[in-house]
This record gives C-alpha cells, structure tokens and sequence, in this order.
C-alpha cells in the first residue's frame, strides 16, 4: 500500500492551458519515500528536485530533451483534455505528457457521448524512461469520463479516471471541483 499527494497547478485561459508545476510525494509503507517537483519554464519541465534523483537511476535511459518540448504533467494533461474537448466536442485527442521520469502519449478516443458528458477510451503509449520492470507492470489503458462544468462555460472537468492494474485498479473520482485564482 502506498499514498500520493500531488499538487499541480497551470494557466488556463480562453485559447491556452500551460502547465506551472507538478509536485508528486510518494508514501509508502515500510519502504523510503520518494518525491519529484517539477517547474515549467519555456515549454519545458525543469527537474527542481528529485529522491531519488533521476539522473542515478541506473534502471531506466534518460528521456531526452527532444522528448520533453510542450509536454503537459499527468494531472494538467487531463484539465488540457477537457479544454480540448470543449473547442472540439470531441475526446479523440493525444496529448504529450512527462511525469518526471517517464515520457509517454495519452491517446484519448471517444467511446460515448450523452448530454453534457463524455466517455472516453484512454490509451497509454509508452514512448521513453520506462525501466523493465515498469514495462510489465505499467497499464496500457482506462477510461476517463469528462463532464460540462455549466451551461454557461464551455470546458469539460475530468469527472472519473479509471485504469486497471496488475495488483487492483486506480480509480479516482471528483464529486466537486473548484476553480481557483
């Protein structure tokens, strides 16, 4: 068992969402801890901190700097699809996303559209960074339900992330969401 508390936050405007910084904990039982912080400058993620540090970890290559222009952090990936989906009306986007280790695409593909909600298929296609053991035991896949906030704004708020694992499933769901300034 194992307990995360990431922090994120971004722009997002009528025509952008930029992501700011990304700030992950991992606790876990009877083991260290680690964490990662991440800062976003010229569309690129800056590595502030790190345990441990990404450059030692012999188990995996180094993402290079190609890789890493314009991508988005899991968290701010998914408020980016729902301002996607609002100017498109649709899921069926991929979206560049960096966790500070591991470099992968999230395809999405619109599986069912009702009212003011949309379901989605969510694909995850491994590109850099990922060790051997993660290449067995990373998911390939899940759902994500995406929901109009109002009928007065035009963005979809990620509602449901479902994905399954090899040792259970990961499923968060948002009962409310707030907007902050």
């Amino acid at each position: 068992p194992w307990r995360q508390i990431i922090e994120a936050s971004g722009l997002l405007n009528d025509l952008i969402v930029k992501p700011l910084i990304y700030s992950i904990k991992d606790i876990r039982e009877n083991k260290e801890n680690g964490f990662i912080n991440i800062e976003y400058q010229n569309n690129y993620p800056i590595i502030i901190s790190a345990y441990p540090k990404p450059e030692n970890d012999t188990r995996r290559n180094k993402v290079s700097k190609n890789l890493l222009k314009n991508t988005f952090d899991p968290v701010n990936s998914i408020v980016y699809l729902g301002f996607l989906a609002a100017n498109s009306n649709s899921c069926n986007h991929i979206i560049k996303v960096f966790d500070g280790r591991r470099r992968f695409n999230l395809e999405f593909i619109e599986i069912n559209k009702h009212n003011n909600e949309i379901k989605c298929k969510q694909k995850i296609k491994r590109i850099a960074g990922y060790s051997k053991k993660e290449l067995t035991k990373h998911p390939k896949e899940g759902i994500i339900l995406l929901k109009k906030i109002s009928d007065n704004t035009n963005f979809y708020f990620p509602t449901e992330v479902k994905i399954p694992l090899t040792i259970g499933s990961f499923y968060v769901k948002l009962s409310k969401n707030y907007v902050l300034h």
